[in-house]
């Protein structure tokens, strides 16, 4: 008889194949932990079961369990100090989502506007909260590489489907919109420590206010977020369009008169402005390229056709989301600061760019800018094709005085159809290219001022390639994911994963992709006529 061959024991293994082994058991149980459908509890894989097998084991799983965490600030905060006392597990800490739990309120109350007892309630919990989390990693010393923190605040209370439109009292306003959360720290009683009122974390590198959060933040909380953390090198923030251009025009201020304060160390900036929680929210995003009389169309054309288009004029370019210049001028100073730098929806390239071409002088020099991405409200079909020329062209001549520039799109989309111009620098070409979803062609001097762009800036010669006019439209976020270079700046994989999980069907009103799309039952009702 052979000889007997003995089954090869764990620690026989060699330990590549436990790396693999234990990585496959990990990876596992995160991906069944952030599915949105869990398995029955009792078939469900405990990662912290895996930590305690043996020492060897321990590591490797606390370093995967610990690297990505979710932490409410009203049952999280004690534990969350309690198992991070290690230096060890404080070094696993990847990412921290934080969510600020506010109180909670009666069901018949869900679409009733806040009362100013319940906006004092709930700034008292989101200062507290934010002021606690800050307190305990005020303590940790820096390793390596940052902790990327997104932010977010929500009751137990809230219910998704009242957030936008169905979320709407008579009068048109929102227990989600109508206020902004700012800190109280007196009324908190929270000491003002710092130089800002909040203890100071260095071990932050990133600050995130993404999609899933559905309550205002305001723009004074916002910069002391940022300035109490003085190793912040990234900021991403998406917040949502509001009810009504009034309200959106004075969250609009707000941010205008902050962004001049923003700490210097910020490089990497993603401001991504969601159009879809109401139906006439976000009119820039879902505007007809037709809307407005002939007479605004006449004067947009004369304001954007002259050297250094300029909006100053609310009226002038029939586009309510340009309605803050300040806004974009703001915008555009900041950016001299980053190394990247997306803004869409927020604001126009036109207003982006305005303040250094209505100068006497030469645009400054934006030293260290390798990555740029700008939406213009000129690129959508049915402009003037010579409009759409002119703005091309003005970014080309602010272009010149960026010599690190490796990307740069300036794009637009609509319930109707997207359009990106592309300039690329690459190791051995330089690029420039246009894709749209209706025909367009880009005039020889444009081609011409982006060739000098790259002349000045880079060893090559521009190729600009051939317009191309893209296929079937299957609405915006799709456009995202497949036609911008620069989708991981412009938005945060979980927002645009979100967005790609919503299922758009073309409106039989618009024969678009609108926010809120009506089917035939509802078109044929609207015009009082039974289906």
């Amino acid at each position: 008889m052979g000889e007997k061959t003995e089954m090869a024991s764990w620690n026989g293994l060699p330990v590549e194949l436990k790396g693999l082994i234990l990585g496959h058991l990990a990876s596992g149980a995160v991906t069944e932990r952030r599915s949105k459908i869990w398995k029955a509890k009792g078939k469900r894989h405990d990662m912290g079961s895996y930590a305690v097998v043996c020492r060897q084991w321990q590591g490797f799983i606390e370093k995967v369990n610990f690297s990505n965490l979710e932490i409410s600030t009203s049952k999280d905060l004690a534990s969350f100090d309690e198992i991070f006392q290690g230096p060890s597990r404080r070094s696993y800490l990847r990412r921290v989502s934080l969510r600020v739990e506010l109180p909670r309120y009666a069901n018949k109350l869900a679409k009733i506007p806040e009362t100013d007892v319940e906006q004092n309630d709930n700034e008292i919990a989101f200062t507290q909260g934010i002021w606690n989390f800050f307190d305990i990693l005020s303590k940790w010393t820096t390793s390596g590489a940052g902790i990327e923190l997104e932010l977010s605040a929500a009751s137990p209370s809230d219910k998704n489907k009242y957030f936008g439109e169905m979320g709407l009292d008579q009068d048109g306003n929102s227990r989600f919109f109508d206020h902004d959360l700012d800190f109280c720290f007196i009324t908190a009683g929270c000491d003002q420590v710092g130089r800002h009122g909040l203890p100071e974390v260095s071990v932050v590198s990133s600050c995130q206010v993404l999609r899933r959060n559905h309550r205002n933040f305001s723009s004074r909380a916002l910069l002391t977020i940022f300035s109490s953390l003085p190793q912040l090198h990234e900021v991403r923030f998406e917040p949502w369009h509001q009810v009504d251009m009034e309200a959106q025009l004075e969250v609009d201020s707000d941010h205008a008169r902050t962004l001049p304060f923003w700490p210097s160390h910020i490089k990497r900036i993603s401001l991504f402005e969601h159009f879809d929680a109401f139906a006439d929210g976000g009119e820039g995003e879902w505007e007809d390229a037709d809307s407005g009389d002939e007479s605004e169309a006449e004067e947009n054309a004369d304001a954007v056709a002259a050297p250094g288009p300029t909006m100053d004029d609310e009226e002038d370019g029939g586009v309510p989301r340009t309605s803050c210049p300040s806004l974009g001028h703001n915008l555009g100073y900041l950016s001299l600061q980053a190394e990247e730098m997306a803004v869409s929806n927020v604001s126009d390239v036109s207003d982006f760019f305005e303040g250094f071409i209505s100068r006497r002088s030469a645009p400054p020099v934006w030293k260290h800018l390798r990555r740029l991405v700008v939406t213009s409200n000129m690129m959508i079909d049915g402009v003037d094709a010579e409009l759409i020329n002119n703005v091309l062209r003005m970014v080309a001549n602010v272009a010149k005085h960026m010599p690190a520039l490796q990307v740069m799109e300036i794009y637009k989309t609509d319930q109707f159809g997207g359009a990106v111009f592309r300039y690329s620098v690459e190791t051995l070409s330089t690029k420039a290219s246009w894709e749209s979803t209706w025909d367009f062609r880009v005039d020889k001097d444009v081609k011409a001022a982006w060739t000098e762009v790259a002349k000045k800036n880079t060893p090559h010669s521009l190729e600009f390639l051939p317009e191309i006019r893209l296929g079937d439209y299957q609405g915006p976020y799709v456009f995202f994911d497949q036609n911008l270079v620069t989708k991981d700046l412009v938005l945060h994989p979980s927002s645009l994963e979100d967005m790609l999980s919503k299922k758009l069907d073309k409106c039989k009103a618009c024969h678009g992709f609108c926010a809120h799309p009506k089917n035939s039952e509802q078109v044929w009702g609207s015009l009082g006529v039974d289906g």
